[in-house]
């Protein structure tokens, strides 16, 4: 026994009208999909709006997957080597697989400065780790961490800060030209503001310097 049709047009066109697909309309009505395109058609044609309140109560279709097999194995690949060294990969070592790596992250982080990477990407990377800032840059951020740390041990340990100009020994000359260095750089402007928190934080007394009054 075959089921039975609802030929009502105007049932067709309410369902229309709160977002149903002409297939699924015609699934439902058990009816020729023809018959309901010829008819939301002619009465598209009389009601321009129509069609605008159909797309406006569709659902939205769920994000397609961007992400292909071969750049999850590398993604994969790039947490593992994470998960070992803490650092990216760099692309001046002799070993071929973390030079291809370190294409691989650079590629990545080119695409985003592009903003031709994706949400669905930038997410994934974000998870494994450091992939924004190139090896260079985070090498930088180390040593000047280092820096500041000894600067710290410095004061605690004498109680002063370093002088460049008569220093007691080597250790404190190289730490008063790297203060003589921060405070330029604060000075004119270029200090980072998360480096000159840092200073304060760890050394309150590091900025001795004062802007001349005219």
């Amino acid at each position: 026994m075959s089921e039975p049709s609802y030929k009502s047009q105007d049932e067709w066109e309410l369902m229309y009208r709160r977002g149903l697909s002409t297939p699924k309309i015609a699934e439902l009505c058990n009816v020729e999909l023809t018959t309901v395109n010829w008819t939301i058609g002619r009465r598209s044609r009389s009601d321009p709006l129509l069609k605008a309140e159909h797309q406006r109560n569709a659902p939205t279709k769920p994000p397609e997957i961007t992400l292909s097999p071969q750049w999850l194995a590398r993604l994969q690949e790039f947490a593992e080597f994470m998960e070992g060294h803490d650092v990216p990969p760099r692309s001046t070592q002799t070993n071929p697989a973390e030079r291809r790596l370190a294409r691989w992250v650079r590629a990545q982080r080119k695409a985003a400065a592009l903003g031709s990477l994706g949400a669905e990407k930038t997410a994934a990377l974000d998870e494994v780790g450091s992939w924004r800032a190139p090896m260079r840059s985070i090498q930088q951020d180390k040593v000047w961490s280092q820096r500041l740390d000894a600067l710290a041990e410095f004061v605690a340990m004498r109680a002063r800060l370093p002088n460049f100009k008569k220093p007691e020994d080597d250790t404190e000359r190289k730490l008063g030209i790297w203060l003589h260095m921060q405070r330029q750089k604060q000075i004119n402007g270029w200090l980072p503001a998360n480096r000159r928190r840092l200073l304060d934080k760890h050394v309150s007394t590091w900025n001795t310097w004062r802007p001349r009054l005219r």
